[in-house]
């Protein structure tokens, strides 16, 4: 098995469960600081990887520039053999880029919307 209850994953039944659970299910990680989520979601990547997934098809989503940084750099201490790299951003860049390749709205509209949400969100007052 790519990743076990053991060195150098160490990981609790609840994170072995997530980090297994087959590629067609979503899997959200979702617990507080140093709880082990960064590791869950690596030893999902493995586990992924192990499967014959592409790492370029895999992607991992966080919620902050500094976690998605964290995922990068821990995915390449563990596996630093892999072939590619998976895609980790945060979930506001996925969402920008969606809606950038949607039929909805151009990149630079879909931009332009994220940069005022994110000003309104900042500043309320300024409306």
């Amino acid at each position: 098995a790519p990743c076990e209850r053991s060195e150098p994953w160490r990981l609790n039944t609840a994170q072995y469960d997530a980090a297994s659970a087959p590629e067609n299910v979503l899997v959200l990680v979702s617990a507080g600081p140093g709880t082990g989520k960064t590791e869950t979601t690596v030893a999902r990547v493995a586990f992924f990887l192990a499967r014959g997934v592409p790492a370029d098809k895999i992607r991992p989503i966080t919620f902050t520039v500094v976690a998605a940084a964290e995922l990068k750099a821990r995915i390449k201490l563990k596996m630093p053999t892999i072939v590619g790299q998976p895609c980790v951003s945060t979930i506001h860049a996925l969402s920008l880029a969606l809606l950038g390749r949607s039929e909805i709205m151009s990149p630079p509209q879909a931009e332009d919307l994220a940069l005022r949400a994110l000003f309104e969100q900042q500043w309320p007052e300024e409306r």
